[in-house]
Formats: structure tokens, C-alpha cells, sequence
């Protein structure tokens, strides 16, 4: 390889790191400046009946899990 090949594929590589270093960067900015507390939160709810918004929880829901966690 020539000294010319050489010096055009480390700067396609530079160039290729430097993309990744700024979506990188991009993607810890745009999670830093989520202040919406639910996108996150992964949790289906509460594992214990307790009282939520002043209704009881239902016992025998079929959206509930059979096991308790």
C-alpha cells in the first residue's frame, strides 16, 4: 500500500469514529433533558393491594399476575 491509501482510510476511520462519538454524545444530551419521570419506568404497577386513588384493588383481576412477587 502507498502512503497516499494509508493517510485516506485512517481519515475515513477518524470520520467514522468522530459519527459515532457525536450520536453517542447526541443520545446521552436527549436522555439527560427527559424530565418525563413515566418513560423509564418500566414497573406494571404496584405488588401489593393497596389502596390506589382512593379505589380498592380488584382481588381476583385477570390482569393481575397469579404470582406473587
Amino acid at each position: 500500500m502507498t502512503q497516499e491509501t494509508i493517510l485516506v482510510l485512517l481519515a475515513g476511520l477518524i470520520g467514522v469514529l468522530f459519527a459515532a462519538l457525536v450520536g453517542f454524545l447526541w443520545m446521552v444530551v436527549r436522555a439527560g433533558l427527559d424530565h418525563e419521570p413515566h418513560t423509564r419506568d418500566n414497573r406494571q404497577g404496584s405488588a401489593s393491594p393497596e389502596l390506589r386513588d382512593g379505589v380498592e384493588a380488584h382481588e381476583g383481576s385477570p390482569r393481575q399476575s397469579k404470582v406473587a412477587a
